[in-house]
């Protein structure tokens, strides 16, 4: 038995501190720490040779590699173990080279295993000062004592003793010289090293490093210096002027007399070897200094392994299909060869490759069999049966494959890996559905199940005569009826009973099984007649829906091959089941079976294709067939309905966009089309439109009755006609455009689109009516900053304060930007809210105030001013009570300037309990909404907020059921302040008299009018008529009243 010892020459402990390494970044200059899975390695240079090793995630990694590296067929001597950690994330960390040492050969063969180490000794300087140590672990730190010891080169010599007296003997070279203080603070920063080689300290550098250098390169000069070892010493200086410890570091100068004359140049190259995963070839190439692969063989294909183990496998069913998902790690190395022999550092790539596979499900009976196709790498089979009495069965087959068996759809790992064709397997099997999952078969073959005590049918032989071209079938199962197949079929009952030998005179596939009542099938046996003459296969035909594309042959039996890359031949097996295409694609097939000869190939581009979100057009007028698999119309909803169309376009294709109902964004930046036609959109219920940027001309009114239209993004380079958004009647629309001269003369709400955001100098906005020609919708699709901008709405509801009329005249209002300035426009004059005079210390004679109040938990509160995408409950007083100078029924007028509008959200958001809504929506039981303009259910208008009861329009806000968990709100009972309730004067004010007689509240007035009565917290406690005769109030409780702005005290 061979013995070696080898030695490393660096500590791995060094290097494998644990089980993670530094995964370097170089785009962005960061490490991170990736958990080490495994790590690969090969010896001096031949990477064919490469083996991986995986370890458990607590694994000693310098002990599993010291344990895993094969040395027994290395020569005595020196090498070199390169080796790269692998990560979780399957990448791989840089090579690390590892030089050790093979030596002390001892050839006793009689030896069976390697005596173990008993004792260790080392010395420094003279073997008179060894010590010896019992050798009780792996690891050994020697700890000597060097206080005697001067500056200068020392060697460590030591040796291992084993049981049977055999040594093995190293030594390790190390330099000792003063050292800095350990204490020395951390904050000294090294400004130079100086070094020097083989101790000859006269020949010493000096090398300045840059003072944030946390690493740096030495170029030394080996000129001169013989081949073999060297030692390249070198220390650091701080700027405080210390000096660090002496270090070494070992090299190797290679024989140049090797090279004989050819110092001055490169060694040609003159071969090569690659690999793929265990796979390896090796070549030669003509000499050279530079070497490009041909491009024929830059686009290597490699056959994928045999699947392993089924517990990998991720297998899905699916009615009469399953799907085989694997994620494969493969790797594929090259390396180059010079003149000298020597082999470059292998350039490797590796990745984790997913596959899928599907297949129909075969059906089989029990005491059955069916047949199986050949199967290459990564390929299967599945076959369904079902058992309805547990016992014991049997699987056979006609070669030796792999098995795995799914009960329903969960894997039962315990059945079995491969079945012998001889022996077959035999197993207790319960009720139930069954999947058998066949694999690593590369033969045709069979599969039978046969339930216990049942015996089988032999295979039938089948032979052909080729003087006679007759083929003759038998069994060696007495009284067993044999049914054939020449088309590629699998045979059964109803196929041809074989009664004599047929002539068969073109190359076909005969498949034959043997039948008999009370016996299992045989095996079903197949004859390829392929020395005959050969028809065609028929051509491939496609079926493609605009997504799933499906290939067909009437040739029985033939495969079908496939590919998507135009300048490869079909190589890609067709599984039976179409497969998605989400961009354009060109596909070449052609149908094989081994008894005829090839189909011609045959391609099919795709005229069209939508994968959920884009549809691309490859021919005009296909447009619509690209919707085919999903109904005709796009997959869109009311949250996601974004449609984008690329692609060459005609008339026929604008015309089936103006059809579609369900798409809110049309996005057409991409298409290729010159020229829209007179309405080309008309009607067409869109919100925002991107028209393409190919437009040289364009009709008129091409929107006109898109009641929801709110933004058009024109992307041409060519000025807008002006008749383009002609008759669509919405106050809000914006225009989106590249530069400011594209749009149309007069149009306002331009904004000119920017890498940072638009820009738009005036941004008008208002409400519409309910008999307006278009919703009045409001869409930003991209952020822009307008320098003016402003909305109007008219107020005419009638307000009226306090919690016992449960408030009136309440609207709910949001805008796309921070409010700055509020005015009436009849009187030309700002207002305010309440709250905000309050805060201003202003009076309410000075002002125009009015309500404005936002949702806080479940109350209302009073704001002092509006926020960009807030929701608000706002009243302006209108009352015919107020003093005339108070009411601010009509128009007003919210607006800002350098104003920042946010893109408006789409969804209908359902996350808080007040919500903004910028587009018109129907009422539905999602959300409640305010009873603007209507009384409901007895409540006056604008007090309510009811379920399933009002549209919303846009610049309002609404509450979603899920959020107020209940289907009535009103706004009087919810309101916890109480400003400007009892705040305006009323018209009975102006000349009233009022006074407190004991318990009895007097009133009188110049007019009749009506007054009311307040509580000091705001409460209506009672409204009375008064005229110009005394009016007396005697059933008033004790307590503090308000009347106009005045305090009563009533005893």
């Amino acid at each position: 038995m061979l013995k070696r010892i080898w030695l490393m020459l660096c500590i791995l402990g060094l290097v494998f501190a644990n089980s993670t390494y530094a995964a370097d970044n170089a785009e962005e200059d960061v490490t991170e720490n990736v958990a080490a899975i495994g790590f690969r390695y090969w010896i001096d240079g031949d990477a064919s040779h490469l083996k991986d090793i995986e370890v458990s995630s607590d694994a000693i990694i310098d002990k599993v590699l010291k344990e895993s590296i094969d040395i027994k067929d290395l020569a005595q001597g020196k090498h070199v173990l390169s080796y790269q950690m692998k990560g979780s994330d399957e990448t791989f960390s840089k090579v690390y080279n590892v030089h050790f040492y093979i030596a002390n050969l001892n050839t006793d063969e009689t030896v069976e295993t390697a005596s173990p180490v008993l004792k260790y000794e080392y010395w420094i300087k003279d073997y008179s000062e060894m010590q010896t140590k019992d050798y009780t672990q792996e690891d050994i730190h020697i700890s000597a004592s060097l206080s005697d010891y001067i500056a200068g080169s020392y060697t460590l010599y030591y040796d291992a003793i084993t049981e049977s007296g055999d040594r093995s003997y190293g030594y390790k070279d190390f330099m000792l010289a003063n050292a800095v203080d350990e204490d020395v603070a951390d904050d000294n920063t090294v400004s130079m090293c100086q070094y020097w080689i083989d101790g000859d300290v006269a020949k010493m550098k000096f090398k300045e490093l840059k003072e944030a250098e946390s690493g740096f390169d030495l170029d030394v000069d080996v000129t001169g210096l013989a081949a073999g070892k060297h030692l390249l010493y070198y220390n650091l200086v701080c700027a405080n002027g210390e000096w660090g410890k002496i270090m070494s570091k070992a090299f190797f100068v290679d024989d140049l007399s090797k090279l004989e004359d050819k110092e001055e140049e490169n060694s040609p190259i003159i071969g090569f070897r690659r690999g793929f995963n265990d796979k390896v070839e090796t070549g030669t190439i003509t000499a050279a200094i530079e070497y490009s692969l041909p491009e024929a063989e830059r686009n290597q294909m490699f056959d994928m392994m045999e699947l392993a183990s089924p517990a990998p496998m991720t297998v899905t069913f699916n009615q009469n299909l399953a799907t085989m998902s694997l994620s494969t790690p493969v790797t594929y190395f090259l390396q180059f060869q010079d003149e000298l022999g020597n082999w470059s550092e292998p350039a490797f790539v590796t990745e984790v490759v997913p596959f899928e596979i599907t297949k129909e499900i075969k059906s089989l009976n029990v005491n059955s069999s069916v047949y199986v196709e050949g199967l290459s790498h990564a390929d299967f089979d599945v076959v369904k049966f079902e058992l309805s009495q547990a016992g014991t069965y049997n699987f056979s087959t006609l070669s030796t494959v792999s098995v795995a068996l799914y009960k329903g759809t969960s894997y039962d790992a315990a059945l079995l890996d491969k079945i012998n064709a001889e022996e077959g397997y035999g197993r207790n099997m319960d009720t139930g559905t069954y999947y058998a999952i066949i694999y690593n078969q590369p033969n045709p073959g069979s599969f039978r199940i046969t339930s216990a005590g049942v015996k089988s049918l032999t295979t039938p032989k089948i032979t052909f005569d080729e003087d006679t071209k007759l083929v003759s079938i038998s069994s060696s199962s007495e009284g067993a009826a044999i049914y054939y197949t020449t088309d590629g079929e699998e045979p059964t009952v109803a196929s041809t009973l074989y009664e004599k030998p047929f002539k068969v005179e073109r190359s076909r596939n005969v498949k034959a099984v043997a039948i008999c009542e009370g016996y299992a099938n045989s095996h079903i046996a197949s004859y390829s007649l392929s020395s005959l003459e050969k028809d065609k296969c028929e051509p491939v035909e496609f079926e493609f829906d605009g997504r799933n594309l499906s290939m067909k042959t009437k040739t029985t039996g033939a495969k079908i091959y496939y590919t998507t890359d135009i300048k490869s031949e079909p190589s890609n097996l067709y599984s039976g089941v179409s497969f998605v295409l989400t961009e354009i694609t060109t596909v070449k097939a052609i149908a094989k079976v081994d008894y005829m000869d090839a189909s011609d190939v045959t391609s099919f581009t795709t005229p069209s294709v939508y994968d959920g979100k884009t549809a691309t057009v490859k021919t005009p007028g296909s447009l619509k067939k690209a919707f085919d698999w999903c109904g005709g119309v796009p997959t869109t909803s009311l949250s996601t309905n974004r449609l984008y169309v690329n692609g060459d376009l005609n008339a026929e294709d604008i015309t089936y966009i103006k059809g579609l109902t369900n798409v809110s964004i049309l996005n057409m930046t991409a298409a290729q089309i010159e020229t829209l036609a007179d309405q080309a959109f008309a009607s067409m219920p869109v919100l925002a439109v991107y028209l393409p940027s190919s437009l040289t001309s364009c009709g008129k009114e091409i929107f006109t009755g898109c009641k929801s239209l709110a933004t058009v993004i024109w992307t041409s380079e060519k000025k807008m006609p002006a008749n383009v958004l002609d008759g669509i009647g919405n106050p809000n629309l914006l225009l989106y455009v590249n530069r400011a001269e594209l749009a149309p003369s007069g149009f306002g709400n331009v904004v000119t689109s920017g890498n940072s955001g638009g820009r738009a100098l005036s941004i008008t906005l208002s409400s519409v009516g309910e008999n307006s020609t278009s919703y009045g919708n409001f869409y930003c699709p991209e952020l822009f900053t307008a320098d003016n901008i402003s909305y109007t709405r008219s107020f005419e509801q009638t307000t009226a304060m306090g919690k016992e009329v449960k408030g009136q005249g309440w609207e709910t209002i949001v805008l796309p930007f921070d409010v700055a300035t509020i005015s009436h426009v009849a009187s030309s004059k700002e207002i305010k809210p309440f709250a905000a005079l309050d805060s201003l210390g202003l009076s309410y004679e000075n002002a125009k105030p009015f309500w404005l109040c936002y949702l806080k938990d479940n109350s209302f509160v009073d704001a002092s001013y509006m926020q960009a995408g807030v929701p608000y409950v706002i009243a302006m007083p209108n009352n015919a009570d107020y003093a005339d100078r108070f009411n601010l029924n009509g128009k007003v007028t919210f607006s800002a300037t350098n104003a920042k509008v946010d893109v408006t959200p789409l969804e209908q958001r359902m996350d808080d309990k007040f919500e903004p809504c910028y587009v018109y929506t129907p009422k539905n039981n999602s959300f409640l909404s305010l009873n603007v303009n209507q009384e409901y259910e007895g409540n006056q208008p604008g007090s309510l907020f009811a379920q399933n009861s009002f549209d919303i329009y846009p610049f309002e806000a609404y509450m979603p059921v899920g959020q107020v968990n209940t289907s009535r709100f009103y706004i009087g009972e919810n309101r916890s302040n109480t400003t400007g309730i009892f705040a305006i004067p009323m018209k009975s004010d102006e000349g009233l008299q009022v006074w407190v007689d004991g318990s009895k509240l007097c009133l009188r007035g110049k007019n009749t009018a009506k007054v009311n009565i307040y509580s000091i917290n705001g409460v209506l406690c009672k409204t009375i008529e008064v005229g110009s005769d005394i009016t007396t109030v005697s059933d008033l409780y004790p307590g503090i009243y308000l009347v106009g702005k005045k305090k009563f005290v009533i005893k």
